[in-house]
């Protein structure tokens, strides 16, 4: 792996390959990509207790939300990384992920699958409420002749 990325950033190779050993144990369908931004976060989670946003920016030289959603999502398992604290936009990442134990990972897992599905559901029943009020605003817009008229 090129650890540029990381040198860069005061990181030595053996932190880094330190790191990579941590991951050994988890399926290789969960891993992002070497040399990806989510992978790059990961590491960069495995390595520092608390990532805020400033430090994710210095290393993914990109915004966190996206490389976060790419491991927190269905397609690589979800890793279980939340924010902390009452300030957005520092993360930490679940420890029984690195544990070496499958189970602590498969633990973590399905705490951040679940947290994930709620979020879901909470918001698909949402918008189901709105769609009556949304249609009806939408009918009066069709019907309003006074923006036809101008």
């Amino acid at each position: 792996m090129n650890n540029s990325i990381f040198l860069a950033n005061g990181y030595t190779d053996p932190m880094v390959n330190e790191a990579l050993l941590r991951l050994a144990h988890i399926a290789p369908s969960f891993m992002p990509r070497k040399g990806t931004k989510p992978f790059h976060l990961l590491i960069l989670l495995l390595l520092n207790p608390v990532v805020d946003k400033p430090l994710a920016f210095g290393v993914l030289a990109d915004d966190i939300r996206s490389p976060r959603q790419a491991l927190t999502g269905p397609g690589r398992g979800y890793w279980n990384i939340t924010n902390v604290g009452t300030k957005r936009g520092v993360y930490i990442i679940d420890r029984r992920h690195f544990t070496g134990d499958p189970g602590d990972d498969r633990a973590a897992r399905f705490d951040s699958r679940l947290r994930h599905t709620d979020r879901s559901l909470k918001q698909c029943q949402n918008e189901s409420k709105r769609l009556s009020k949304a249609t009806q605003q939408y009918d009066e817009a069709r019907s309003d002749q006074l923006y036809l008229d101008l």
